[in-house]
Parts: C-alpha cells; structure tokens; sequence
C-alpha cells in the first residue's frame, strides 16, 4: 500500500470513483449531469454548462436529494461540497451502482 503524504491542515476524504447519471438542481433548473467521483463531503459531476463557484445547488441520488455549494468549475465539471455530510448507505448504494445508471432510482 503506498501512503501519500500531505501538508498538514490539508484535509481531503477519500473519494470513489463513479460513472453514473445524477441530477443538479441550480436555480429552479433540473440538469442531467454524470457523477464522477463521490465522497461523504462532496463530490465532482459533469455539468452541461459552466456552474458559478459559490452556487447554492442539490445533487438528487437513488433516496437522497443533498443540498451542496458548488467549490469549483472548470471545462463543464464542478466540485461539490456538501451542507450536510452524506449518509453511509446512500454512499454504499452508490458503490453498488457502479456502471449502472440506477442512482436516480
């Protein structure tokens, strides 16, 4: 196992990898957009247009609607930090859901 040290103070939970459609809420408008990797906190997604850093936004999943600030956009992907962290099994589920487009139920 290779470990990767980082500076102290920098703090970044584990992310996994996915490949699965999602949808964004932004301002009333409801987006399809492909879910790209995921962790408890946040999570990077694929986005049709560019979403401005610092949007209030919801990311809907298989049985959660997660309320989420957009941190960063760059070339039609965004970094999501979630409000409240994101519930274990709403995360397994999504490991389960690997390659499969199922996460909007």
């Amino acid at each position: 196992m290779q470990m990767i040290r980082r500076p102290p103070g920098d703090y970044r939970p584990s992310r996994r990898s996915s490949c699965v459609s999602a949808r964004l809420l932004v301002d009333g408008e409801d987006l399809g957009v492909l879910l790209l990797d995921i962790s408890r906190d946040g999570a990077k997604v694929s986005v049709p247009f560019a979403v401005l850093p610092g949007t209030a936004v919801s990311l809907a999943l298989k049985d959660a609607v997660v309320p989420a600030l957009v941190q960063w956009s760059k070339d039609r992907v965004a970094g999501l930090r979630f409000l409240d962290r994101l519930g274990r099994e709403t995360l397994v589920d999504l490991e389960g859901s690997r390659g499969e487009n199922d996460v909007l139920g």
